[in-house]
């Protein structure tokens, strides 16, 4: 498994994200994937493949995510298996704004209300 990346839960917010248990340590998403030889290792319910977890992985950065961690890893027998992210949401309102969509659209699609931006340094998404 790929190296643990520094804690990552300070500023986490209100709402879904205080939904942020012990979830073990965090690492980072595509650092973590690659080394990961799991065919279903992430949200199998919501990503159907290794490439579709990347891909949204890749989105979130592209959108301007700063870090993105995966959490709750499990030892499964075709390997780790995860289905929590925390990432860091940067400054720029454009970048927030385009994350936040992301937040909406993933919340809903998991029956949860989206998170409001109120300046919060992280987001959580977590899949069932």
């Amino acid at each position: 498994m790929p190296e643990r990346a520094a804690p990552a839960r300070q500023g986490v917010p209100r709402g879904r994200a205080a939904a942020v248990r012990d979830d073990g340590p965090p690492y980072e998403a595509r650092a973590w994937l690659a080394g990961n030889a799991n065919p279903y290792p992430f949200a199998s319910n919501r990503f159907h493949s290794r490439e579709a977890a990347g891909a949204f992985f890749d989105t979130l950065y592209a959108f301007g995510a700063e870090t993105v961690y995966v959490l709750n890893v499990e030892d499964e027998q075709e390997g780790p298996y995860a289905d929590a992210l925390l990432f860091r949401v940067p400054d720029d309102p454009a970048a927030r704004g385009r994350l936040f969509e992301v937040d909406a659209r993933e919340a809903r699609h998991e029956g949860f209300d989206p998170d409001q931006d109120e300046g919060q340094r992280y987001l959580y998404f977590w899949w069932d």
